[in-house]
């Protein structure tokens, strides 16, 4: 006689799946989640299906939210320097990350000083949105690379925007702009590289 699932522990099973869902979605929860697309796997060619971004609700937040988040992009983009990379362009795209978002920081750095009368100091609060590095090599290491900048782009993209209602500085209106041109474009060239790796 075919043995049949109770109702209750087919109820059961999904209860624990969308238990265990809802908790890997919330991980991380000091970053508010966009929906950008259709989810992929971590592993695979992906667009990401979340951005994480700090929200901005103040000039200031923009400024001391910018920093730590473009500090990120250029530690990133030295590893993959010091460990290879597999394209020149790819190695040029980190070198160009590096240069324009260092001179950004110190930019950054000096208006926060400036305007709000002390010197920028980071408060440990900026959670890391981008994957480790070390360890990988080659294509492997390019594709972590490219899949977690484009998100990384993607979430200052967002805070340029939202920083726009509350800009006390046109300084800051001009920055903003800036990032978004700049890194909208990087974003386009990324996706390109990611293609050219194959699977």
């Amino acid at each position: 006689m075919e043995e049949t699932t109770p109702p209750q522990a087919k109820s059961g099973t999904m209860t624990n799946v969308l238990l265990l869902a809802l908790v890997l979605i919330l991980g991380g929860s000091a970053f508010y989640f966009y929906t950008t697309g259709e989810h992929h796997d971590h592993d695979h060619d992906h667009d990401h299906d979340h951005v994480h971004h700090m929200h901005v609700e103040s000039q200031r937040d923009f400024v001391a939210g910018m920093i730590p988040h473009h500090e990120e992009a250029v530690v990133t983009s030295r590893i993959l320097l010091a460990q290879g990379g597999t394209t020149e362009a790819i190695r040029a795209l980190a070198e160009d990350i590096i240069r324009v978002q260092e001179e950004e920081i110190a930019q950054l750095k000096a208006w926060h000083e400036e305007w709000y009368g002390e010197p920028y100091v980071d408060d440990g609060s900026y959670m890391p949105m981008m994957r480790p590095l070390e360890g990988l090599s080659g294509v492997e290491l390019d594709r972590t690379y490219l899949e977690d900048m484009i998100v990384h782009h993607e979430g200052a993209i967002l805070m340029a925007e939202e920083v726009m209602p509350h800009i006390t500085h046109e300084e800051i209106r001009a920055m903003a702009n800036d990032i978004m041109t700049t890194q909208a474009a990087e974003i386009a060239l990324m996706r390109e590289f990611l293609e050219g790796l194959g699977e």
